[in-house]
């Protein structure tokens, strides 16, 4: 469960559990990448009115 890794990651608790820290790390970054991405490219394309 992916979605689980950060807070095993904040707690100290991930070594416990067969995930790899380095992979856990990897999948936080891309997600951050790819929704920036995707945000950054979705305001730049509609007319956000305020």
């Amino acid at each position: 469960m992916p979605w689980i890794c950060p807070y095993l990651i904040a707690s100290g608790e991930i070594a416990q559990y067969s995930t790899s820290i380095p992979v856990s790390y990897c999948i936080i970054l891309a997600t951050f990448i790819i929704g920036l991405v995707i945000s950054y490219l979705y305001f730049t394309r509609t007319d956000v009115s305020l």
